[in-house]
């Protein structure tokens, strides 16, 4: 080793020197990094996950009879042994029967490829009949259908409690029917306890029934079942076999639908009754498997799998039959799948837009904490330089230090977070946090150490220096008007991969370009304030001011700190309340009124009934099941036509948003017009006095006499008309049933008690889908999806960031000014300076830096809302057709600001603490 070169340490060793010689600037480093990678890499994992759950959720919530895929094909499924080699999920007793066309259906899932393959269960299928008409129903019974399944699974999905499951039919009975020789069969059947008590059809009692055969055929109970679990996906794929539909005609009263089963091993059964049958397929979709990464892949495959024509072939069948099933399937799932994705796009770029407050605060504060570890380490820096080491050696030096420093507390954010939020890692998951833990490196590395800052007054900036800052200040000026165009020239559409990093770009930019326009125009105020000063006595309030105006709010990079942490805070404190509002706003439009009553149908006594019900003030019987058709000159428009008592309905509709405008009300009762008078929606293309013929009763005239925005509480239809049922019913001699009654109740009635209570009222007890509602209910549903409750945290995780973040900064700040505070203190005290006023001279040394943060902070976080608001959809968080407009709430920024004005306000009484602990003595030394 050379004399005069300083030591050269391995990384080892280095690292061993470093963790034994902390001081409190690398720690402040080192934790600045461990909490920004944390924040950096839990994100992309909160957002997974949160996407996750809502998919699930939503889909679970969907009924298995829309969400799985399932088609009904009229042809007849190929019999036989599943080939060599191939598992099939069937039950024992028919695998020999159904194993061919299961295998089929196997091959035809796997063909679609991962994910959905992985995601579809083996199929489920059964064979039913046409509905027969039995020709000698129950007693009481008007009309009943039936149809005869062939069920392989249903075995595993019912208990039977009474009897016994029904025998094989005789094999040649097919035959023999469609020959005519048999004029009588008996048919053995198994049926749901649902029907039995229904129909009134116990074991043994048969019925007759017919179909396009001569041949008379007895269903002969032998049994009947329960599902084991009615509420399983199976059952709702199959409603008819455990549930029989019930329903009422005039001319013939009580009609029930239903299907029997019948024994799986004699697959033709059901073409006893028909010649055509009706083959149903279905294939369960599991949730479990179903990840963020995967949807919109899944989305693409399931619209593929349900829009075309899917042909399952049975090569190795042989029969009196094709070989061959088409089918085409449906599905609802792509569409809630793409739902769901908007709603989270959505959030995931809020959540980018909000990385930029921990990101932009984190390097500032890197570096106010990497200023503080070069300032200790000038001693050591000057002297290795006397003695001829270069300035790349210490830089390289320090830049190794800094990846000491970095690197460690990163790769402990990353696994942290992979602790907290389990799952894959992916690139978005370690990229930010490795090049954040490489920050600190290049901190340390590039920071100038050559002049003692503070020790002198600076020197008046070069002509040259003076147009380098202008330069730079136009390019941040041109580079945010940029960005924030190209943003808002999106228009809420998802932004591809190419434009996505401008919502965490944009906000640091435009930080910076309101922190370099608060320190062009900070300093004016206080030279006002300094020539206010000096014509007053007291040093304290002359030096304070001095020494602000000769470095304006303490630089660029602290006031950069506090200032996106305060616009930040703000940020989050508006788009909460913007988003509860919204939530809050459609969930009233939607439901129209205090309580929302809905149902198949109410009767007059049932209205009645429920209008009767303590703390109900009002109550509106509507219906709007109705579609009619509008001839309005040339054109033909499909319309929902709704009727209510006009009267009621603005009693119980009175402060709602979408509830129609009581003048027009006004007018539906009105007399004199030639048609029926009636409110239609704005997107019909009518006015005001047009009279159009309607398909009502077989032709009724109506009047427009107002026109109404499209949405309402009324229907979720955009096209739709008003009438009232009194009117329409005179004219048209048409009666409407009423589906859904709107409450106004009195005031502090409590929504949710009232509609426990019309909900267990024994008029509506055999109401059938009976539904209460209240706009408080649909509100906390809105909020409670698991997309929408995670960006509400996420926001206040930000403000929590942001006030730990801004305190750190303070300190880092208040400790990067010691040494030059000290000196100057330590000349004034020779001067007889008292040690009462240090904690002053510190006030009027953040104090200014807090003024200029909080000039530009809190306005820019105002306008931050509505950049997202221009960019960001928002309408999926909300529901409803319009994006919520920005709206502060009081309470909320009331108790922001409170919080962050106790966080600043402890941490310059900490600052003035740490101060004080300097000794006099060592204050006197730093002066001589």
């Amino acid at each position: 080793m050379m004399r005069g070169t300083p030591t050269t340490y391995r990384l080892p060793r280095l690292l061993r020197h470093q963790f034994h010689r902390l001081t409190p600037g690398t720690v402040m480093l080192a934790a600045i990094v461990l909490l920004a990678s944390l924040l950096l890499a839990l994100w992309p994992r909160l957002s997974a996950s949160s996407t996750t759950a809502e998919l699930r959720q939503e889909l679970s919530s969907l009924s298995a009879g829309v969400r799985n895929p399932q088609a009904v094909s009229i042809d007849w499924m190929p019999t036989g042994p599943a080939p060599a080699g191939q598992d099939v999920a069937l039950p024992a007793q028919v695998g020999d029967l159904y194993g061919l066309f299961a295998a089929a259906t196997n091959r035809s899932a796997a063909a679609a490829g991962p994910p959905l393959s992985d995601l579809l269960g083996p199929a489920r299928f059964r064979t039913t009949s046409r509905p027969g008409t039995v020709t000698d129903p129950p007693s009481g019974i008007g009309t009943m259908d039936v149809s005869l399944t062939v069920d392989p699974f249903a075995a595993e999905h019912l208990d039977i409690v009474e009897g016994k499951a029904p025998a094989p039919a005789d094999p040649s009975l097919l035959d023999r029917v469609s020959q005519g020789e048999v004029d009588t069969a008996r048919i053995p059947v198994l049926i749901s306890r649902e029907l039995s008590e229904q129909a009134g059809w116990g074991i043994g009692q048969t019925h007759l029934l017919r179909g396009d055969a001569p041949t008379k055929f007895l269903l002969v109970p032998t049994g009947i079942f329960e599902p084991s679990d009615a509420s399983s996906g199976y059952w709702a794929m199959n409603p008819e076999a455990a549930t029989p539909s019930i329903g009422f005609e005039p001319e013939h009263g009580t009609t029930i639908s239903a299907q029997v089963l019948v024994d799986p091993t004699a697959p033709r059964t059901p073409a006893l009754l028909y010649n055509g049958i009706r083959t149903h397929i279905w294939y369960p979709l599991e949730l479990s498997g179903l990840t963020a990464a995967t949807a919109p892949r899944l989305e693409d495959q399931l619209a593929l799998f349900a829009g075309s024509e899917r042909t399952f072939e049975v090569p190795e069948f042989s029969g009196p039959f094709p070989n061959t099933v088409s089918a085409r399937f449906e599905t609802t799932a792509p569409q809630k799948i793409t739902e769901v994705l908007e709603r989270t796009d959505a959030a995931r770029q809020i959540m980018t837009m909000m990385v930029a407050g921990p990101l932009g605060i984190a390097l500032a504060t890197l570096v106010l904490a990497g200023r503080i570890v070069v300032e200790r380490r000038r001693p050591t820096l000057a002297l290795a330089t006397a003695r001829g080491a270069s300035p790349l050696q210490l830089r390289s030096r320090l830049a190794l230090e800094g990846l000491a420093l970095g690197l460690p507390p990163a790769a402990v954010g990353v696994g942290a977070a992979a602790a907290i939020v389990p799952g894959p890692l992916d690139t978005a998951g370690w990229l930010l946090p490795l090049l954040l833990g490489l920050a600190p490196a290049a901190v340390l590395g590039l920071m100038p150490w050559t002049d003692r800052t503070g020790a002198a007054p600076a020197r008046p900036a070069t002509r040259m220096a003076r147009q380098l800052r202008l330069a730079t200040e136009l390019f941040v000026l041109a580079a945010a008007a940029v960005a924030c165009w190209l943003l808002v020239r999106a228009d809420g559409a998802r932004l591809g991969p190419a434009l996505a990093p401008l919502l965490t770009i944009t906000p640091l930019l435009l930080a910076l370009l309101v922190c370099v326009l608060v320190l062009r125009v900070f300093p004016l105020p206080l030279a006002w304030l300094l020539r206010l000063r000096q014509r007053r006595p007291g040093l304290t309030g002359f030096l304070g001011p001095a020494r602000a105006h000769r470095a304006p709010a303490g630089g660029m990079i602290p006031v950069l700190a506090l200032l996106i942490g305060l616009s930040m805070a703000t940020f989050s404190a508006l788009t909460l309340s913007t988003l509860d509002h919204g939530i809050e706003s459609t969930a009233r439009t939607a439901i129209g009124a205090d309580v929302r009553v809905g149902a198949a149908g109410f009767t007059a006594d049932q209205v009645a009934a429920i209008a009767d019900v303590p703390g109900v003030s009002a109550a509106a019987a509507l219906n709007g099941a109705q579609r009619v058709e509008v001839e309005a000159g040339a054109r033909q428009l499909s319309v929902r036509l709704i009727s209510a008592d006009s009267r009621q309905l603005g009693r119980a509709q009175a402060g709602y948003p979408g509830a129609v405008d009581p003048a027009s009300l006004a007018r539906l009762d009105a007399t004199g017009q030639e048609g029926v008078p009636v409110i239609a929606s704005a997107s019909l293309g009518l006015s005001v006095g047009d009279t159009v013929d309607a398909d009502i009763a077989g032709g009724t005239r109506i009047t427009v006499t107002a026109v109404a925005p499209d949405a309402t509480g009324l229907t979720a239809d955009d096209r739709w008309i008003l009438a009232d049922s009194k009117r329409l019913e005179h004219a048209s001699g048409t009666v409407l049933e009423p589906q859904t009654v709107l409450l106004h109740l009195d005031d502090g009635a409590d929504a949710a008690g009232i509609g426990a209570h019309i909900a267990s009222l024994p008029q509506l007890r055999d109401v059938g889908s009976l539904g209460v509602a209240n706009p408080g209910e649909r509100a906390a549903a809105l909020r409670a999806a698991p997309t929408t409750a995670g960006l509400a945290a996420a926001l206040v995780v930000l403000v929590a960031v942001s006030a730990v973040l801004s305190a750190l900064a303070i300190l880092l700040v208040a400790a990067g000014n010691a040494p030059a505070r000290n000196r100057l203190l330590g000349l004034l005290r020779t001067l007889g300076f008292p040690a009462r006023d240090d904690s002053r001279l510190l006030v009027w040394e953040l104090g200014p830096l807090l003024a200029a943060a909080a000039l530009g902070g809190i306005p820019l976080g105002v306008a931050l809302p509505y950049l997202l608001n221009a960019t960001v959809d928002l309408r999926p968080f909300t529901g409803g057709p319009a994006s919520p407009v920005v709206v502060p709430d009081p309470v909320l920024l009331t108790l922001l600001f409170g919080g962050l004005l106790v966080v600043v306000l402890c941490s310059v009484v900490a600052a003035a603490v740490l101060a004080r602990r300097q000794h006099p003595s060592t204050l006197l030394r730093i002066g001589d």
